[in-house]
This record gives C-alpha cells, sequence and structure tokens, in this order.
C-alpha cells in the first residue's frame, strides 16, 4: 500500500528498503546520504512506526552528512559502486567474497 502511494505522488522510479537488523539500520542512514547528497532534487521519505528508530537514523545521517564519521557518504557511495577508493589514507577495494 505504501509503495503504491509513494509511486503515484512521485514521477520517478522509487524503491523502498525496510531495515531489519541494525547493520541495515546503518546501510539506511548511508543510502540517504548518498541520495541527499549526489542525487539532485532526490525525494526521500522515511516511514516508520518507532520514534527511536527514525531517531537513529536522523542522527545517523546527520553525523554522516556533517562528515563526523570515519566513513563518509562519499566513501559509501564508492564502496557500494565497487570502486577502490582510499579509507584512513590507505588504498581499499571492495572485495565480496563467499568464503570470507
Amino acid at each position: 500500500m505504501w509503495e503504491e502511494l509513494i509511486y503515484s505522488i512521485s514521477k520517478e522510479e522509487n524503491y523502498i528498503e525496510v531495515e531489519v537488523s541494525k547493520l541495515d539500520l546503518m546501510k539506511l542512514a548511508y543510502d540517504l546520504g548518498v541520495n541527499i547528497s549526489f542525487k539532485d532534487n532526490s525525494v526521500n521519505y522515511l516511514i516508520s512506526d518507532d520514534e527511536y528508530l527514525t531517531e537513529y537514523i536522523i542522527e545517523d545521517l546527520d553525523d554522516i552528512l556533517n562528515e563526523n564519521t570515519l566513513f563518509t557518504a562519499s566513501d559509501w557511495k564508492k564502496f557500494r559502486d565497487g570502486y577502490e577508493f582510499t579509507y584512513h589514507d590507505k588504498d581499499a577495494i571492495k572485495v565480496l567474497e563467499k568464503n570470507l
């Protein structure tokens, strides 16, 4: 129902993320940070039935956007896109290995 409502009020293609773990919560905050930082006129909806969850996301997002974290929205974008990047002045590359 929410997905249909969002599609009906937006002309752009949207997707919905559901937070199911602490890691997903941080990923959601970073994805929002990337959308806000790198996508012009990005509209993001946060629908939550938990005021504490919402507060944590907003606090994390504020830290990410104000670069009060060691891993920035720019780092996350590069990581998510699969590029090599610098992290703490060292070269890094995203590697996914099933046996790790």
